[in-house]
């Protein structure tokens, strides 16, 4: 089972290495690379 946790305590690495984790928030954007790479802007209200 995974753990929520907020957008800011992801970037910061505060879960645990190995851990499986959820972040909930809403997608702000989203870019696809030619290497079939999407790169996501996640946004949860703590990082403001």
């Amino acid at each position: 089972m995974s753990d929520f946790i907020s957008v800011k305590s992801a970037l910061a690495g505060e879960a645990a290495t190995g851990a499986r984790v959820s972040v909930r928030g809403w997608l702000r954007s989203k870019r696809d690379s030619r290497a079939g790479i999407s790169f996501l802007a996640i946004h949860d209200g703590s990082c403001f």
